[in-house]
């Protein structure tokens, strides 16, 4: 089965084949849970999140997003979990916990909000 089957088409007619779409087409259909994590301390490693996450149930995936310009943490990650249930025991053991000298902040993710803009010279506000 062709994991982007389905996925809205780029340009050309070529299957879009990176970013969320193709994220979120992968994992369509499977019972992953996506759980936000904030106020990271900028030493906190994938690893570290992936172990006191995987107390509470499978992690199938970790992101710590980074400054596109720097490569530095921006404080923040989304853990994705196999099961329901194991991520609602993971966000409430975790939610408030202090990890690295810093209390997370753990809940499940919201869907991303399109934003207006975007794209090269836009600079918002009025001219």
């Amino acid at each position: 089965m062709d994991p982007v089957a389905g996925v809205r088409r780029g340009r050309m007619d070529r299957p879009l084949t990176h970013g969320l779409a193709a994220l979120f087409a992968v994992c369509e259909g499977t019972a992953l849970k996506r759980i936000y994590v904030g106020n990271l301390s900028f030493n906190t490693t994938k690893e570290g999140l992936e172990a006191a996450f995987s107390e509470f149930g499978q992690v199938t995936n970790v992101a710590i997003i980074t400054d596109r310009d720097t490569g530095r943490s921006r404080g923040f990650a989304f853990v994705e979990m196999s099961d329901d249930k194991a991520a609602g025991d993971a966000i409430s053991a975790l939610n408030g916990k202090e990890v690295d000298g810093r209390t997370l902040t753990v809940n499940e993710a919201r869907p991303r909000e399109d934003r207006p803009g975007g794209g090269e010279g836009y600079r918002g506000g009025r001219r």
